[in-house]
């Protein structure tokens, strides 16, 4: 972790991030022997509190329980740090169904008993009306964990988020999909918000060349 980003409780979150990823890797998948498990839960939080870390940093004046807008996560594992180290209501989007898969199991698991973990392809599949749905989504603080499928980014509220995030994704998506991603993430974060991107400086072929700072500016 660079030392201008370097927290007072970094080690101490990272502890906490690995101690919570690996309890609930183990609760999905108990089955596990041949992998290097520990190796893999070692790497992850050390990734993520360097994310903490940068948010921390950057973002001094984050509302105490910021409303915070993951883009495509892959496993779900930014929510440990999110919801620990800002208390935050977590809302991942995600477009791959196999990743959507993943993150509906491992959000559910992350949800304790007296929170609550909202999926709206399962209010779709329960017969809920759009509006009914975008109620439930834009509840400021009813749902712990909120699931969203990338077609289902316009529910979102206008300038409802305080914190966006994109992790080692923006740069795997061609330049009509990072154009209308960032169109989407501009409209909800609220005046005052973050937005924080972490990716690759190396441009996938086939993929995009925009570059970020100054299509935001």
């Amino acid at each position: 972790t660079p030392k201008d980003i370097y927290v007072n409780d970094h080690d101490e979150m990272e502890a906490r991030i690995a101690k919570k990823l690996d309890k609930t890797i183990k609760k999905l998948v108990p089955f596990l022997t041949s992998l290097d498990i520990d190796y893999y839960i070692a790497g992850t939080a050390n990734v993520k509190v360097q994310d903490y870390a940068a948010i921390r940093t950057w973002a001094e004046d984050l509302p105490k329980e910021p409303r915070h807008l993951d883009v495509g996560p892959g496993l779900g594992a930014n929510a440990i740090y999110s919801t620990l180290g800002f208390n935050s209501y977590y809302i991942s989007i995600e477009a791959n169904p196999t990743s959507y898969d993943v993150q509906r199991q491992f959000l559910r698991t992350l949800t304790s008993d007296d929170e609550k973990f909202l999926d709206l392809v399962d209010c779709n599949s329960f017969g809920l009306s759009e509006g009914s749905i975008k109620k439930e989504l834009n509840s400021t603080n009813h749902y712990r964990f909120k699931l969203l499928p990338s077609w289902n980014f316009s529910f979102l509220d206008d300038s409802s988020i305080d914190l966006a995030s994109a992790t080692w994704v923006l740069n795997e998506i061609n330049q009509a999909g990072i154009s209308w991603l960032l169109y989407q993430i501009s409209r909800c974060l609220r005046v005052g918000g973050y937005f924080y991107i972490r990716d690759s400086h190396l441009r996938k072929p086939m993929r995009h060349s925009l570059d970020y700072d100054v299509a935001l500016g």
